[in-house]
């Protein structure tokens, strides 16, 4: 159980020196701050310019049956019965 003292210390420790010293990190890698940013912003953006392309394109009633269908890779196919 003492381990567990630990290592909330060492945590607590760690999250209050990011804190403190937050303003100087974000100052020291703004570039690589605003380029994150950019990037991430601009994958979200044609995510989700292209779902309401789809959505727009094919109707409501495709669009939901495209997302919950079992036949999508990303979804496993429900147990047969």
């Amino acid at each position: 159980m003492s381990w567990v003292l630990g290592v909330y210390s060492v945590s607590l420790y760690f999250l209050t020196s990011l804190w403190y010293n937050l303003r100087s990190y974000l100052v020291d890698n703004q570039a690589y701050l605003v380029g994150y940013l950019l990037l991430t912003g601009g994958i979200s953006f044609a995510v989700c310019y292209r779902m309401v392309r789809l959505r727009l394109l094919f109707g409501a009633g495709y669009f939901k049956l495209f997302l919950f269908s079992s036949r999508v890779p990303w979804r496993t196919p429900a147990p047969l019965t």
